[in-house]
């Protein structure tokens, strides 16, 4: 994919009630990554008119264009790997969004907290974003799948909020979630720290790889495995 999607904040210039004001505005835009020019999306009346129109923080606008961002590059990269389950929307758009893929996308980010890059909390504030944006699509008619978005009350701090239920918490859509209550320290403690009683072959073995494949960095890597202590000077 030659373009991408990216976040701008600019100020901008209105006139309202017959005065001029000025005030910033979050956009959700396409970058061209040939020749760096930068477009504003259509998809950006999401934020104006779930966030902006709310009188929502600046901050708050941008996180959620931030996640929606992320959402939609995820998206290019899987069309340009050739995903199956992705491949109608290289013509359909976003006209052929559906929950899968937001499916796929959450799993894509449960996977990432098996691997101690995010904690999981940032797995359930990007599904509710998610959540909201794809009710939007549905109520502006740009998605076609039918589907049911239920909501329940819950007492949040003492005060009752109207939550929508999400729909990719679905068996039949094989979303994979994090674990709430696993801390992001007890995710990092339990990666591999150490190869095993064979790691000095193992190691042997890379660096060998290392003066085939990449002889100019090949004795840096020896550095790296060994330098930690005398013990581990020993071929």
């Amino acid at each position: 994919m030659n373009y991408e999607f990216v976040v701008k904040q600019k100020k901008i210039n209105e006139i309202m009630k017959g005065k001029p004001i000025s005030s910033d505005k979050t956009f959700l835009c396409i970058k061209d990554k040939i020749t760096g020019i930068i477009y504003p999306h259509p998809l950006s009346n999401f934020i104006k008119s779930e966030l902006e129109r709310k009188s929502l923080a600046l901050t708050t606008q941008r996180n959620y264009a931030e996640e929606i961002k992320k959402f939609l590059n995820f998206i290019l990269e899987c069309i340009e790997d050739e995903d199956e389950t992705f491949l109608h929307l290289e013509e359909g758009g976003i006209y052929g969004l559906e929950l899968q893929h937001g499916a796929r996308y959450i799993s894509f980010l449960t996977h990432r907290v098996k691997m101690g890059q995010i904690s999981s909390t940032q797995v359930f504030r990007t599904e509710r974003i998610l959540v909201r944006f794809y009710r939007w699509l549905n109520e502006q008619n740009i998605t076609k799948e039918n589907v049911q978005y239920r909501e329940e009350i819950k007492i949040v701090k003492g005060e009752k909020r109207t939550i929508i239920i999400s729909p990719f918490d679905n068996f039949e859509l094989g979303t994979e979630y994090p674990n709430k209550r696993e801390s992001t320290q007890a995710i990092k403690d339990r990666k591999l720290h150490d190869f095993g009683n064979g790691r000095l072959d193992l190691v042997n073995l890379f660096i060998r790889v290392a003066e085939i494949e990449a002889p100019d960095i090949a004795l840096g890597i020896a550095f790296q495995c060994y330098g930690g202590g005398k013990e581990r000077l020993k071929w």
